[in-house]
């Protein structure tokens, strides 16, 4: 079965999309994929760089170039639409970047894992973006969603989860009928305006809502290495609390920087 991949990427990215697609092809072996790039008004040389990819084994690029950028909402539909034809598609933007299985702790089959779960029917979207640092735990509201993860383990349900243009597993079929796509571009705002991220927020559920511990994508290599586990305005912002109402001691600094995985196990079981 071809999993549909798409990737939007904009402005001088040419840099960051070579990246993305040279990290997927390393750390993600599952085979074949049909990679659809838009090409949103980029200002550098990625319209060459686009028609220059050669199909490879197991691989076959499809792209499109656009003159000037037609916004997220549009470009996130427009991507979508080029990959309507398949059952699955795995969806990222041009600036993130695939954790190699060390990192990640998923290996290089992690893909047909996912899909494997994916085909008994429980979830229609697998969140898989990995959360670095402070600020994007804050960005993200991640805090809220903890608390609601009632299953653990390789992948972790959310009930309520939102959808997002953030990398995503998502069954194609079951998002397009719930009306989670397209997005209404009708509230789309340029980046960093008001309304830049409303079509986003305000699209449907996605229904049956999974999160993949704890991902597998990171935005831009260089938030690795950033600290990952401190106290945010008195609370944990992995959402973690006893009753107490003491706060969770893995966040204490004075134990180092923790990560997300060894910081959820060692909560559940009392370890500090």
């Amino acid at each position: 079965m071809s999993v549909g991949v798409t990737i939007l990427t904009n402005g001088a990215r040419r840099g960051k999309l070579d990246m993305c697609l040279a990290s997927l092809k390393y750390s993600c072996r599952y085979r074949p994929i049909d990679i659809y790039i838009l090409d949103n008004g980029s200002t550098d040389s990625t319209r060459e760089y686009l028609n220059e990819l050669e199909d490879e084994y197991g691989i076959r690029y499809h792209s499109r170039s656009l003159d000037k950028d037609i916004g997220c909402a549009a470009g996130t539909n427009m991507v979508s639409e080029m990959a309507r034809e398949h059952d699955y598609v795995l969806h990222l933007e041009s600036d993130f970047f695939h954790l190699p299985p060390d990192e990640s702790g998923f290996g290089y089959m992690w893909l047909t894992d996912a899909l494997e779960f994916m085909e008994q029917g429980r979830c229609d979207y697998l969140y898989l973006r990995r959360m670095m640092n402070e600020k994007e735990m804050m960005v993200h509201w991640w805090a809220q969603w903890m608390p609601r993860i009632n299953t653990f383990g390789k992948y972790m349900h959310c009930p309520g989860f939102w959808w997002s243009n953030n990398p995503h597993l998502r069954r194609n079929k079951a998002i397009y009928d719930l009306g989670v796509l397209p997005l209404d571009e009708s509230k789309d705002g340029p980046k960093g305006s008001e309304g830049w991220c409303k079509p986003e927020l305000q699209a449907g559920r996605p229904g049956r809502t999974w999160i993949a511990k704890w991902g597998v994508f990171v935005h831009d290599r260089h938030f690795l290495g950033d600290p990952a586990c401190t106290k945010s305005d008195g609370e944990c912002k992995y959402g973690f609390s006893v009753d107490n109402g003491r706060f969770c001691k893995v966040c204490d600094l004075s134990k180092g920087i923790e990560d997300m995985p060894n910081h959820q196990e060692r909560y559940l079981n009392e370890q500090f």
